[in-house]
C-alpha cells in the first residue's frame, strides 16, 4: 500500500470516528434533556404534539380543527414550562376535556405546516415507543436524530472545503449545544428542521462554486422541500441564493467589458439556480398554503397577535436575527443558570464567524463571499418573512429570533472557515472551545 493510500485510509476512520462521536453528542445532548423536561415547550409544543399523535391515522391536520384528547390530556397533567400550572389539572388522565380553557379555545394552530416533519417524527419515535420510552418523550429523543444529521452535515461540507477534522468537530460541537438546538431538539418542534436545513444549504451552496450541474439541481430542489418543512426555513435558502449570485457576479469580472460582465453574469447558470430555488420554495408554500385552504373545516386560530402592517416593521426586522439568533426560542436565563453562558459562548461564534472571515485578508475571496452571504441573509431574511407572513395573513406579526435559526449552521460554517487549522493550537483550542459549550448545554434546566 502506497503512503498517499494509507494516508486516505487513516483520514477516512479519522472522519468516521468524528461522525459518530456527534451523533452520540446529539442523543445524549437531547436524551440529557427530554429525561427531565416536566412540562409543555411554550414554543407550540401542544399543537404539535397533537399533530404528532394524529398524523398516522389522519395524515393531515386541518384548519379550525380541534386538539385531540392525547395533547388535552398531556397539557393537563404536565402544563406549558413558563406558563404556570396547568389550565385544568382535574382533566389529567380524564377523557373529557372542554377545549375553551386550553390555548385558542382548543383549535389548532400547526395546520400551516405540512405532515412532512410529524410523519417523519412518528416513524422514527416508533422504535423508541417499542423500547419503553413514553410517546411524548419518543417524538422528543427524535429531536436528538434530527440534530444529529444536521451537526454531520454541516462536519461534512467543512470537510469537503478541506478544514481540519478537529476544527470541524468542534465547531459542530458548538452547534450540537447551542441554545437553538436545546428550543428545537428535545422537545417535539418543527424547528427541528432548520439546523438540518441550514447545513444542507451551505453544504449545496458550496459544492455549487464551480458551476457544477447536480449540486446546483440538488440545491433547488432542497430549496422546495426545506420549505415545505416549515416556511421559515427559507432563510438559508436565501443565504444559499446570494452567495450563488455573488459567485456569479465575481467571475464575471474577467469577461471583459461592462456588458461582456454583464451578458456572463446573467447566463451563469449559478444565477439562474438562486433565481430557481427562491422561486421553488415560495412556489412550494404558495401550493401548500392553497390545498390547506381547500381542506379547512374552520376558521383560522387567533394568537391575539397580529398587527396592522406598517412600512417601518421591514427596518426593524432586519436586526430581529443578530445575534439574538442564538438564543433560541426565548430568553437565554429561562433555560437555567447556564443558558447566558452557552448564548454568549455561541453568540461569540456566529458573530465571529460571519464578520471575521468576510474582513480576514488571509480568507479566499470565495470564503468572504459566503460570510457576506450569511450576513446579508441575516439581514434580509426578516422583512422578507415579514412580508411573506402579511400576503399570507393580512396581518404583521413581530418575528421571533428562532425564525433565523436555519442560518446559525451557515455562521457556524464560516466560524470554522476563519480559524487556521494548519497549527496544533488552532486544532486543540477549537475542540476544548466545542467541547465546552456542549459540557455546559448539559447544565441548561427548566429555571
Amino acid at each position: 500500500m502506497t503512503e498517499g493510500a494509507r494516508g486516505t485510509g487513516r483520514r477516512r476512520w479519522v472522519d468516521l470516528a468524528v461522525v459518530v462521536g456527534l451523533l452520540v453528542a446529539s442523543m445524549v445532548f437531547s436524551a440529557r434533556h427530554v429525561s427531565e423536561h416536566a412540562s409543555m415547550s411554550p414554543i407550540d409544543e401542544f399543537v404539535y404534539s397533537d399533530y404528532y399523535a394524529k398524523v398516522l391515522d389522519h395524515g393531515v391536520v386541518r384548519q379550525g380543527e380541534k386538539t385531540g384528547l392525547f395533547a388535552r390530556r398531556t397539557m393537563s397533567c404536565d402544563g406549558i414550562r413558563v406558563a404556570g400550572p396547568p389550565p385544568n389539572q382535574k382533566a389529567c388522565g380524564q377523557r373529557n376535556a372542554g377545549g375553551e380553557i386550553y390555548p385558542l379555545g382548543g383549535l389548532t394552530s400547526a395546520d400551516i405546516y405540512t405532515p412532512a416533519y410529524f410523519l417523519i417524527t412518528r416513524v422514527a419515535a416508533q422504535p423508541f415507543v417499542w423500547a419503553g420510552v413514553g410517546f411524548l418523550d419518543a417524538g422528543r429523543l427524535v429531536g436528538g436524530l434530527w440534530l444529529a444529521a444536521a451537526v454531520i452535515l454541516l462536519y461534512v461540507a467543512l470537510r469537503r472545503r478541506g478544514v481540519a477534522p478537529a476544527v470541524a468537530g468542534g465547531s459542530c460541537l458548538v452547534l450540537a449545544g447551542s441554545l437553538p438546538a436545546y428550543w428545537a431538539h428535545t422537545y417535539i418542534s418543527t424547528d427541528a428542521t432548520a439546523l438540518l436545513a441550514g447545513a444542507a444549504m451551505f453544504l449545496l451552496a458550496m459544492e455549487a462554486r464551480r458551476s457544477r450541474t447536480l449540486p446546483l439541481v440538488l440545491l433547488v430542489v432542497a430549496a422546495g422541500v426545506f420549505t415545505l418543512f416549515k416556511v421559515q426555513n427559507l432563510a438559508a435558502v436565501a443565504a444559499a441564493a446570494i452567495y450563488l449570485v455573488l459567485l456569479a457576479a465575481y467571475d464575471a469580472r474577467s469577461a471583459g467589458s461592462f456588458a461582456a460582465r454583464l451578458r456572463a453574469w446573467l447566463l451563469d447558470r449559478r444565477l439562474l439556480a438562486a433565481v430557481s430555488a427562491v422561486v421553488v420554495g415560495v412556489a412550494c408554500q404558495a401550493a401548500w398554503l392553497a390545498v390547506r385552504a381547500a381542506l379547512a373545516v374552520g376558521e383560522v386560530a387567533d394568537h391575539g397577535v397580529g398587527l396592522p402592517f406598517e412600512p417601518r416593521y421591514l427596518f426593524t426586522d432586519a436586526f430581529v436575527f443578530l445575534p439574538n439568533v442564538a438564543a433560541g426560542a426565548l430568553a437565554p436565563a429561562v433555560a437555567g443558570p447556564y443558558g447566558d453562558s452557552v448564548y454568549v459562548l455561541t453568540v461569540m461564534v456566529i458573530i465571529g464567524g460571519g464578520v471575521g472571515l468576510l474582513l480576514a485578508r488571509s480568507s479566499e475571496a470565495y470564503d468572504r463571499l459566503l460570510a457576506l452571504a450569511g450576513l446579508l441573509g441575516c439581514l434580509l431574511a426578516g422583512p422578507a418573512l415579514s412580508l411573506a407572513i402579511v400576503v399570507t395573513t393580512g396581518q404583521y406579526v413581530s418575528l421571533p429570533p428562532r425564525y433565523g435559526m436555519s442560518l446559525v449552521p451557515w455562521l457556524v460554517g464560516c466560524f470554522a472557515l476563519l480559524v487556521d487549522g494548519r497549527t496544533r493550537t488552532a486544532q486543540v483550542a477549537t475542540v476544548a472551545f466545542g467541547a465546552l459549550v456542549w459540557s455546559l448545554s448539559l447544565l441548561l434546566a427548566e429555571a
